[in-house]
């Protein structure tokens, strides 16, 4: 069993009609594959998720359900919010950067994952960063042009960090 780490964790969504009984519609679904102990040969998903079932205004975006999701899985906590499941059940869609709260969905699974969200979802459907993350870059983007000519003389390393963030 692999223990799931703060920088990146796997974005799923349901494979068939089984999940979808249990998971409510456009939650983000994250999860991590584990060994059966009682047989060797075959293999479980754990997965937690977030659908936001009482309108919470932090976790409106799809990268903000994840990422709660998530958050929680990394910290073992214990939630009624999980589940084990077969790998037939589920299908792997992506992954989320904890680092910068943004979500990458392989090209291939995305027509999948606008169904699952649905045409309901509000403007922030596509929005794949957390709000914290989203906030801060408006922030920064915000800032006049000789505050992020600053930022550009930063040491590579540390310069190389706001450009992976979109901030450069």
């Amino acid at each position: 069993m692999t223990k799931p780490t703060r920088s990146h964790v796997d974005l799923y969504l349901p494979a068939g009609p089984k999940l979808p009984a249990l998971i409510a519609p456009r939650s983000g679904i994250v999860g991590q594959l584990v060994d059966d102990v009682d047989s060797p040969t075959s293999a479980r998903v754990h997965v937690y998720y977030e659908g936001n079932l009482y309108g919470s205004e932090s976790f409106r975006s799809y990268a903000d359900r994840c990422y709660h999701a998530a958050d929680r899985m990394i910290a073992a906590y214990p939630t009624v919010a999980q589940a084990m499941v077969s790998p037939d059940d589920v299908v792997l869609i992506g992954t989320l950067d904890m680092t910068f709260g943004e979500v990458s969905i392989e090209p291939e699974h995305l027509d999948a994952l606008e169904a699952w969200l649905d045409s309901t979802e509000d403007g922030d459907r596509w929005r794949f960063t957390t709000g914290q993350t989203h906030e801060g870059r408006r922030t920064v983007r915000a800032w006049p042009r000789e505050k992020r000519e600053l930022l550009k003389q930063l040491p590579p390393r540390e310069r190389d960090v706001y450009e992976r963030a979109g901030l450069l």
